[in-house]
């Protein structure tokens, strides 16, 4: 997939909510001319399209976000799937309409700062277990590297998570950050390894424009 001239910026606007973070992501279209030639948001207030994030970034034009609140999930398993660890998915960024089988999400944790690399090794590790006791994982070939973003020192993974039972395995990348709300942990997540080539624009277009709110 080709990263569009046009993208989609995460527009921040000042929102209260029960729990961290507390700002609120809106999706709007922001035209090759840049963020000061964009109209407003056409999303109505309380649309689950709109993201309350602790940074800003955009997305791939044609790509849509949804705002996931875990704690009102009430069935096990479908929350399982949103939370790894000490880490909930707060946003999830669907490459779907346009074309592309994959997530960019967005996960958050107030646990307190810490070592970007070692929040990730929680997560991968984490991630491993499942949100199913009778679905096993295994991490392959991790591959830790530290790097910068948006001048916040970060660190970044990508690794293979394999089914033990079918072993099958999917290609994941992920960064991590820490905000003054708490850690951030971005993650590529194509439905299989084949898709991986094509969210990894999408992924790479956060990394590259994301910025942390005050």
């Amino acid at each position: 997939m080709k990263t569009a001239g046009a993208a989609l910026m995460i527009m921040l606007v000042t929102g209260c909510s029960a729990g961290p973070p507390a700002q609120r992501a809106v999706a709007t279209s922001v035209p090759a001319g840049g963020p000061s030639a964009a109209g407003p948001s056409t999303a109505p207030p309380g649309d689950d399209s709109q993201c309350d994030l602790p940074v800003t970034f955009d997305i791939a034009d044609g790509w849509t976000t949804k705002a996931i609140d875990v704690s009102t999930i009430s069935d096990k398993v479908l929350a399982g799937m949103f939370r790894t660890g000490p880490f909930d998915t707060i946003c999830s960024v669907n490459g779907k309409p346009a074309g592309v089988d994959g997530f960019v999400r967005v996960y958050f944790s107030d646990i307190g700062a810490g070592n970007p690399r070692d929040n990730l090794k929680v997560y991968v590790h984490t991630d491993t277990l499942g949100p199913l006791d009778e679905v096993k994982y295994e991490v392959r070939a991790a591959k830790y590297r530290d790097l910068t973003i948006a001048g916040t020192p970060a660190a970044e993974v990508t690794w293979n998570r394999r089914t033990i039972a079918t072993k099958a395995s999917t290609r994941y990348t992920a960064f991590s950050l820490d905000t003054p709300k708490g850690t951030v942990i971005v993650v590529l997540m194509p439905f299989t390894t084949k898709d991986y080539a094509d969210v990894l624009p999408a992924y790479e277009l956060a990394r590259s424009t994301l910025t942390v709110n005050p």
